[in-house]
């Protein structure tokens, strides 16, 4: 359901800026609360988005040291083996 078919369910009147015209004041005072709790509905949500992506960079940096260190020990045996490292450079596209 679109917004103004929200509206229009709630009300018979608009004005061209979409508001209702012709509300008594318990129905506004209803949805003024309505419109508060969705805001902050809305802010608690881009809250716990943020705390989310925090989470995974921090996850994902752990994991590209990890990698970093893995390489280097792969690079080490190739040198003691006296074979090609065949994963040379791999670890130059951490910046991607």
């Amino acid at each position: 359901m679109s917004e103004s078919q929200v509206i229009g369910f709630f009300a018979h009147k608009h004005c061209d800026s979409g508001r209702i015209e012709s509300m008594d004041d318990v129905r506004r005072s209803k949805f003024e609360k309505l419109l508060t709790e969705t805001k902050d509905d809305i802010q608690r949500i881009e809250v716990q988005i943020e705390r989310e992506l925090a989470q995974i960079k921090e996850r994902l940096a752990g994991l590209q040291n990890e990698r970093k260190a893995q390489l280097l020990i792969y690079g080490g045996y190739c040198q003691l083996l006296g074979v090609e490292n065949d994963m040379a450079g791999e670890d130059d596209d951490d910046d991607e």
